[in-house]
């Protein structure tokens, strides 16, 4: 773990995230469940879980191990959860199977492929720990630092149902707040950040017809699916190449990789904003719980507690069906539904 040059962290300074400053930002209600009471939904939300299966996973592959191993084991492991949960989660195990399998598949060797560098030991999941400013102490974990298109990008592997729209991330703080730790840690300059995509949504199986043959229709799906499909019902692949070859030109809709290089101007403004804010947390820490509705509170963890608050139900009989002390759990993102 690295921390300031100046003088060892103490832990009475303000520790913050770029999680817990979005948090704050967002709904000073949420972030204070999440970082003052420290408390996360006993089940993850769909998009959370399946986010954290396939960064596992990531990053399993990019230290050379077999992430299909990790997603054996993480499906042993929440057998049970999953059967329970089925309206929930669906076929979960099944869904990552297809769209890992074609996402490690479809970056082999492609222009965007990216040489992940190595800091210290490790190629990825670089956590910090480091003095921003006086009393300030930012912490967190990196997903990578890679090489492509002859340049240096901070590496974000992101999964969300859609691909999201340019203004998500020239908005969004994490990048620019990990560029400038980068050159505070001595990690080398970044050129800017690389968003690596993998869509979420569950691959659509082609329908079979009371006839017997299969569907022609248009898919939002991927060619081992339609494979499947067809073996499963002893259906000849030599008759369906028209479909399986659009379900292999599709596969640009499911991954895909955005570089977006940083203004070097623009990091500091954005860096003072954040300091700013962490200020402000830290007077405010514990005595603030504003409650600020949007579209957030779609995909907002406490949405639960907020809706029996309003509605003038018990929220501590809420709190206490649905939510457990979960610190590691709180301090991470929230899943993105678009």
């Amino acid at each position: 773990m690295s921390i300031s040059k100046k003088k060892a962290l103490s832990s009475s300074m303000f520790k913050i995230s770029q999680s817990k400053v979005s948090k704050w930002r967002t709904c000073r209600q949420a972030y204070h469940y999440a970082h003052v009471e420290k408390i996360a939904p006993k089940k993850k939300a769909r998009p959370l879980k399946f986010g954290n299966i396939v960064h596992e996973m990531v990053e399993a592959d990019i230290n050379g191990k077999n992430p299909f191993k990790v997603l054996a084991n993480i499906a042993k492991t929440n057998e049970k959860l999953f059967d329970a949960e089925r309206e929930m989660y669906g076929e979960i195990i099944k869904d990552v199977t297809y769209i890992m399998t074609h996402y490690f598949d479809y970056w082999d060797d492609r222009p965007e492929s990216i040489e992940y560098l190595k800091i210290g030991k490790l190629k990825c999941e670089h956590p910090f720990e480091i003095e921003i400013a006086d009393g300030i102490v930012a912490k967190g974990r990196i997903d990578a630092l890679g090489k492509a298109k002859k340049l240096k990008w901070l590496v974000e592997h992101k999964s969300h149902k859609n691909f999201p729209k340019p203004e998500n991330r020239w908005r969004n703080l994490q990048s620019v707040f990990y560029i400038r730790i980068v050159d505070m840690l001595g990690w080398g300059k970044l050129d800017g950040t690389c968003w690596d995509y993998i869509r979420s949504k569950p691959p659509t199986r082609p329908a079979i017809l009371k006839s017997g043959e299969m569907s022609r229709a248009a898919l939002d799906s991927l060619p081992g699916v339609v494979m499947d499909v067809l073996k499963q019902n002893k259906l000849s692949a030599a008759k369906y190449t028209e479909v399986i070859k659009q379900q292999d030109e599709n596969q640009s809709t499911w991954f895909q990789r955005v570089f977006t290089p940083v203004s070097k101007d623009i990091i500091q403004p954005v860096m003072d904003d954040l300091i700013d804010t962490s200020r402000e947390m830290s007077e405010l820490h514990g005595k603030s719980k504003t409650k600020t509705f949007g579209r957030h509170c779609d995909w907002c963890s406490y949405r639960a507690l907020c809706a029996a608050e309003l509605q003038g139900h018990d929220v501590e009989f809420v709190k206490e069906r649905e939510f457990e002390f979960n610190e590691y759990e709180a301090e991470k993102e929230e899943p993105v539904e678009d």
